[in-house]
C-alpha cells in the first residue's frame, strides 16, 4: 500500500508538471509570433496567489489602455486553459476524462 502523503507528492508534482508544460506551451507560442516580451510582462496574471501588478502599471509598458491590458490578459488566461485542457488530455485514456482530470488537478493545486 502506497502512504497517503506519497499520494499527494505525486499528485502535486503531476499538478505542477501539467501547469508547467501549459505555461511553457503558451509561452513558445507567444514567443513564436513575436510576442515573447509580451507574455513575460503578463505571465504574471496567470500565477495564482501572487500579487499581480495594477493594470494601469502595465498599460504604459506595453502601449495599451487599460481596457486594452484587461483584454490581453484574458485573452492570455483562455490559451492558458485550453493549454491546461490539452495537456490533461494527453494524461487521460479516453475523451469523456478530461473534465474528471480537470477537476482533480484544480482540487490538487488548492
Amino acid at each position: 500500500s502506497v502512504p497517503p502523503n506519497a499520494d499527494l507528492v505525486f499528485d502535486r508534482s503531476w499538478a505542477m508538471t501539467i501547469v508547467e508544460n501549459a505555461v511553457d506551451t503558451v509561452a513558445t507560442s507567444m514567443d513564436e509570433a513575436g510576442q515573447g516580451e509580451r507574455f513575460k510582462r503578463l505571465a504574471v496574471y496567470l500565477q495564482a496567489g501572487t500579487e499581480a501588478p495594477p493594470y494601469n502599471d502595465l498599460a504604459g509598458a506595453l502601449g495599451l489602455t487599460i481596457a486594452g491590458v484587461k483584454t490581453e490578459v484574458h485573452r492570455l488566461r483562455k490559451r492558458f486553459r485550453l493549454a491546461l485542457r490539452t495537456e490533461v488530455a494527453r494524461t487521460v485514456s479516453a475523451p469523456h476524462e478530461i473534465d474528471i482530470e480537470m477537476a482533480h488537478l484544480h482540487a490538487v493545486l488548492l
